[in-house]
């Protein structure tokens, strides 16, 4: 066994940010880092998971057998618990290999809710570009275009850098996944992360309206 993608995109699920995490992100990192690299990426979109598959442990299977996670922080990310373990077991990695880069977060909301532990890390700002109607062949996703390429060859730095890989990740990723599945089905506690701090969200204070 060892490493079977370069990059795990881990972002949120939704109807209209999901087309474009497949569509754009994970195309331009595609094109770009095939510059960057000996041979043609492996970049791991949870779209990629058969319909008849163990989805805890296919997912498992992907992030540990990754050698880089690519976090899109957005402001409905750090509600999912299944993003955050992504982000925990990947912290927990770096960790233990301090001197590689596993972790190369795009900001793609205002970042407040970021964890402490993560926020040190210099995120690649992609904000201006995380529109649901984004188009092709346009002097902004030119802009889009171009920032990832800027960014290519630090993430295949990061992907050069992992160390090598240890099968015993897979089951590690795969008990955490099984923790969250169960969580969500109501069988088992919620997951405890151990290696960053969920930040409370801020209330929200809505004006009182004077009839």
């Amino acid at each position: 066994m060892s490493y079977l993608y370069d990059v795990f995109v881990s972002y949120r699920r939704h109807a209209e940010w999901t087309p474009w995490t497949r569509d754009h992100v994970r195309v331009l990192l595609d094109a770009y880092l095939t510059q960057e690299l000996p041979e043609k990426p492996r970049i791991f979109v949870d779209e990629q998971i058969e319909p008849s598959a163990d989805w805890p442990h296919r997912l498992g299977d992907c992030l540990a057998r990754s050698r880089v996670l690519l976090p899109i922080f957005s402001g409905d990310y750090f509600n999912s618990d299944w993003c955050l373990s992504e982000l925990d077991l990947m912290h927990i990695r770096l960790g233990r290999f301090p001197e590689s880069q596993l972790i190369f977060p795009v900001l793609g909301h205002d970042g407040e809710l970021i964890p402490d532990e993560i926020a040190r890390i210099t995120p690649a700002d992609l904000r201006a570009f995380r529109n649901t109607d984004l188009q092709r062949h346009t002097p902004r996703y030119e802009l889009f275009s171009e920032a990832i390429r800027r960014h290519a060859p630090d993430l295949a730095a990061a992907i050069d850098s992992a160390p090598a890989f240890d099968s015993a990740w897979v089951d590690e990723c795969r008990v955490r996944f099984d923790q969250v599945y169960g969580w969500h089905c109501g069988r088992c506690a919620a997951p405890a992360l151990i290696s960053i701090t969920r930040k409370p969200r801020p209330a929200i204070s809505v004006p009182r309206v004077t009839p």
